[in-house]
């Protein structure tokens, strides 16, 4: 009895350090890997721009021909995590490397290249979006930039 005992305790044991260990690792996931990340929304003469390296956030606005404005907002591992499940909830990967609307010669165009070890995107458009646009920019606005605008 005693065995068995003393055998269950290890099993025990065994089962709760696997389970902080699994907790650690999705926690540590973007620790040891560089994540590049580009976003631009604007039009001819203003823009709001979005570089992600190093987990340093770094938001940009440019209107008139001014200079760009920066500021820089450090990022938690949590934040790129839900970036990149969001990416991989509205099937970024998927769109397409270019959308342009050719009946609009003038108006908005956007870009987001965004790298990680799991998966590459590279899409660009001129007046026309693929699905789910709106809602990947509001996870971006809201999420990221707490609120400052990039739509």
């Amino acid at each position: 009895m005693l065995k068995l005992i003393s055998f269950l305790t290890v099993v025990i044991f065994i089962l709760a350090a696997c389970s902080v260990t699994t907790d650690t690792a999705r926690s540590n996931i973007f620790k040891n890997e560089k994540i590049e990340a580009y976003f631009y929304v604007g039009g001819f003469e203003n823009g709001r721009y979005v570089k992600i390296d190093n987990n340093i956030l770094s938001y940009g606005v440019r209107s008139f021909s001014s200079d760009i404005k920066w500021v820089n907002i450090p990022l938690k591992h949590s934040d790129l995590l839900h970036l990149e499940k969001t990416f991989q909830y509205y099937d970024i990967q998927e769109w397409d490397k270019r959308y342009d609307n050719p009946f609009i010669q003038d108006g908005v165009s956007w870009v987001i290249k965004y790298k990680s070890h799991r998966f590459e995107v590279n899409s660009r458009g001129s007046n026309s979006y693929p699905p789910n646009f709106k809602e990947v920019m509001s996870v971006i606005s809201h999420d990221l930039l707490k609120g400052r605008v990039f739509q």
